[in-house]
């Protein structure tokens, strides 16, 4: 089982959370479903999710795609996404 954890910056949690929503079909469809979301108990806007993903050629296409890069700029996405791939030993 392969993870996937994301971490980014914010400029409003409120404003961030239905366009991450509305993400869900594109999400899906690369084979990357949410297994968490949290956000820094000091900063709401400091965002962590955590993904399982099915495929990890399909799920790199994702995050190297101008549609996520889009949707986070409308999201309001400040800070580089940080994307790590995660392997249970």
């Amino acid at each position: 089982m392969t993870q996937l954890l994301i971490r980014h910056h914010v400029a409003d949690y409120n404003q961030w959370r239905p366009v991450y929503d509305a993400h869900y079909q594109d999400r899906q469809a690369a084979g990357i479903s949410e297994v968490s979301l949290w956000c820094d108990e000091n900063d709401s806007n400091e965002v962590y999710v955590l993904f399982d993903i099915a495929d990890r050629t399909k799920a790199q296409a994702f995050i190297d795609s101008a549609d996520l890069r889009q949707t986070m700029q409308q999201a309001g996405v400040q800070s580089t996404p940080e994307f790590t791939f995660l392997a249970r030993n």
